[in-house]
């Protein structure tokens, strides 16, 4: 037992589950050293979540919320469609040895906390003013530039980074003769649909807009150092030959309040129901009875 809220036992293996499942927000996120870095602190999250769940799901049972098994079915179909099959899914509960039933479980649960959550925020009036508007956006200028961008469109050869050299000069030959072929008129979009290796040749070539960090070092140095309308000499990176045409380009700009306006407002709302729901919480265990065992508090 790591700690009891209102009689009920919450045990090292309930933390481990609950400590799989933050990890597994952070990753690809950070590295891994520095995840592991953090996992004390992640322990202590995953007891206090846990800690949390009992008392919520408590206080959903004292109110009589329970969601219909057609709001269960739904959520765990939706979890169901995350996966090739749901036989995939099915193999895959046996692979982690947990039974079907506690996912339902598991899911019914988080619903019930989701409706306490709901109810408890409605009964609020959550406004936001002009005047915190303005002052979020005075006090945080750096979330309210955009960065520079860029819209290119690309052909692509596509080769292994370890194919041989023969295959690679065989490749580049090719695409010197689509860029002579575009520099005497072709159209690029029309050689990208006929040529390119990428999914993107069914636009044409086009990969929208994109800022700096989105893209391979070698195709982001090429694109932004482009003007609107160039087009590129060849381009190797790890994906293969690349000729690229910049169609657009976006310098970095201040957004505006105004345009800013209906985002801010749903993220302050967010942030006040935020404060909101953790006030509720800290109520509801203040007049809980939680014990901790040892030292993990």
């Amino acid at each position: 037992m790591i700690a009891k809220v209102n009689g009920t036992s919450i045990t090292a293996t309930d933390v481990e589950k609950e400590v799989t499942n933050i990890v597994a927000q952070y990753q690809g996120q950070m590295p891994p050293e520095q995840i592991e870095s953090m996992m004390p602190n992640i322990k202590k999250q995953a007891l206090e979540t846990q800690i949390n769940k009992i008392i919520l799901v408590a206080e959903a049972d004292a109110q009589s919320i329970q969601p219909t098994p057609e709001q269960v079915k739904e959520e765990l179909d939706s979890v169901i469609s995350r996966f090739p099959s749901e036989t995939a899914f099915e193999e895959q509960l046996v692979k982690v040895g947990i039974p079907k039933t506690q996912i339902e479980d598991g899911i019914e649960q988080q619903i019930k906390i989701n409706m306490l959550i709901g109810q408890s925020i409605a009964k609020e009036d959550i406004t936001v003013t002009e005047d915190e508007l303005t002052t979020f956006y005075q006090e945080n200028p750096e979330s309210f530039q955009a960065p520079e961008q860029v819209q290119a469109a690309h052909i692509l050869f596509k080769f292994e980074e370890n194919a041989p050299q023969s295959l690679k000069d065989q490749k580049r030959l090719e695409m010197a003769g689509i860029l002579g072929r575009i520099e005497k008129g072709s159209d690029f979009g029309e050689m990208a649909r006929a040529h390119s290796d990428c999914p993107s040749k069914e636009q044409g070539g086009d990969l929208g807009l994109f800022e700096r960090g989105k893209m391979v070092k070698p195709f982001e140095d090429a694109a932004f150092n482009l003007n609107a309308g160039e087009l590129s000499d060849i381009v190797e990176s790890p994906f293969g030959y690349h000729l690229i045409k910049v169609l657009d380009k976006k310098e970095p700009e201040t957004i505006q309040l105004e345009a800013a306006k209906n985002q801010l407002t749903d993220h302050l709302r967010q942030r006040k129901e935020q404060d909101l729901f953790i006030a509720y919480v800290d109520q509801l265990r203040a007049g809980a009875e939680i014990e901790y065992a040892g030292d993990t508090q």
